[in-house]
């Protein structure tokens, strides 16, 4: 018998065909660039489908990016749920700090590697909700994140440090998708999840052997690519630096640069050459000002460093720390920063170096795998808070830092003081 519905039930079974392929197709440029740089007939050419048939599946693009967004949401639920279960036959085991950092570093691994499109997608949620185009979103994977690390926390024996090892490792994982040279980076990560750990049990904190080894190499062969000339004038550099750092990556042309230099098109297009040229010098511009800026902050006193720190990451006074977060979210996805990814991922932070030293009331510099962490804390705790009620995001900024600090009366030195 011929059913008489077949030709419905096919239509049907197309269109949702068409609409699988285009959030599929979402969430692949997604992992290679941000919204705002994709075309409707960039999506419409990797779903190999008409452009009329996003209007038609899902009104406009806009709409289709939040389909994608539930979509990325539901898979990556799936997902941390099933590493609970993997993960629960920890529970109730004495791991320690080496155990619980091995833990930590293999979801983070797995996470930023084998999920990537996942992680990429929640990275530009983030990115949405910092532009004002969908908050919700950035809310909604910032209650799935937190809900997951409480439950991890339980499982691996640190319940009451789960608000920080949250925002550690919604930081990290930012530092983890920037790919280089991938057994370095494994690594890294391992030494620097070390390190946090052992902050928060109070351990003692090792050498940074691997931090040193990956930042002098990161920085040869950073400096070999870019051939910075350090007797050249920096006005450019310098105006690409300010645009970066006030307005963020879109601004950045060779018009406004040459505008804000007060100089000609021509003289910026000569000098730079290329828009990766630019962005590079743009971000070496801000890396020298931020690296050889002065001490001042690990010599206030700590609860002073403490509410400067707070104010940085919660209340956003801080433009370099939003311009690092948009550079790197772009170098992630660009193979033509391939050299920029390993000098951020081993760069030694000279501001979360002297505010940790202020936090842990220790005259030494601290540990560069403990500042690391730091900052990448410091980091988590700014993509979290951006999803927050204000007085919310105090309260946890302030909770989570206060695991950094050293009463007076117990001043502590730790980590090797290279």
């Amino acid at each position: 018998m011929i059913d008489a519905n077949m030709p419905h039930k096919r239509r049907i079974s197309e269109s949702l065909a068409t609409e699988e392929r285009l959030l599929t197709a979402v969430l692949t440029l997604w992992a290679n660039t941000s919204s705002a740089e994709i075309s409707v007939r960039a999506v419409a050419s990797e779903a190999d489908v008409a452009v009329s048939a996003i209007d038609y599946h899902f009104g406009k693009l806009e709409h289709l990016y939040g389909a994608a967004q539930a979509r990325a949401f539901a898979l990556a639920d799936q997902w941390l749920q099933a590493r609970l279960v993997l993960t629960s036959a920890l529970e109730g085991q004495n791991l320690g700090a080496h155990g619980i950092a091995c833990a930590i570093s293999s979801i983070i691994d797995d996470w930023a590697e084998a999920q990537r499109p996942l992680a990429m997608a929640r990275r530009e949620a983030s990115a949405m909700a910092r532009d004002g185009r969908d908050a919700q979103s950035h809310i909604l994977w910032t209650a799935l994140w937190r809900d997951f690390w409480t439950r991890m926390s339980g499982i691996l024996g640190v319940p009451q440090q789960s608000e920080t090892v949250a925002a550690f490792c919604a930081g990290e994982v930012t530092q983890h998708l920037l790919r280089w040279k991938r057994p370095l980076d494994q690594a890294l990560l391992g030494e620097t999840v070390k390190a946090f750990v052992d902050q928060i049990l109070g351990e003692r904190i090792g050498a940074s052997m691997v931090r040193q080894a990956y930042s002098e190499l990161a920085e040869r062969e950073y400096r070999g690519s870019i051939d910075i000339d350090e007797q050249a004038p920096a006005a450019l550099d310098a105006a690409a630096a300010d645009l970066l750092k006030e307005r963020g990556l879109s601004a950045l042309t060779f018009r406004a640069v040459a505008d804000r230099a007060a100089t000609t098109l021509g003289h910026a297009s000569y000098h730079f050459g290329s828009k990766t040229r630019m962005l590079q010098r743009a971000f070496d511009q801000l890396y020298r000002t931020a690296s050889e800026g002065g001490s001042e902050l690990g010599e206030w006193g700590r609860d002073a460093v403490l509410e400067a720190v707070l104010r940085a990451v919660v209340g956003g006074s801080n433009p370099i720390l939003r311009a690092f977060d948009e550079v790197i979210a772009h170098i992630a996805r660009s193979e033509d920063h391939l050299p920029l990814r390993g000098i951020i991922r081993g760069y030694r932070d000279p501001a979360a170096s002297w505010a940790l030293a202020g936090l842990l009331s220790s005259p030494a510099s601290p540990s560069p795998a403990l500042a690391a962490a730091f900052s990448s804390l410091c980091r988590g705790i700014d993509h979290l808070a951006l999803a927050l009620e204000p007085q919310e995001a105090e309260r946890l900024g302030r909770a989570v830092l206060e695991q950094f600090v050293s009463p007076d009366e117990v001043p502590r030195s730790r980590g090797d003081l290279r």
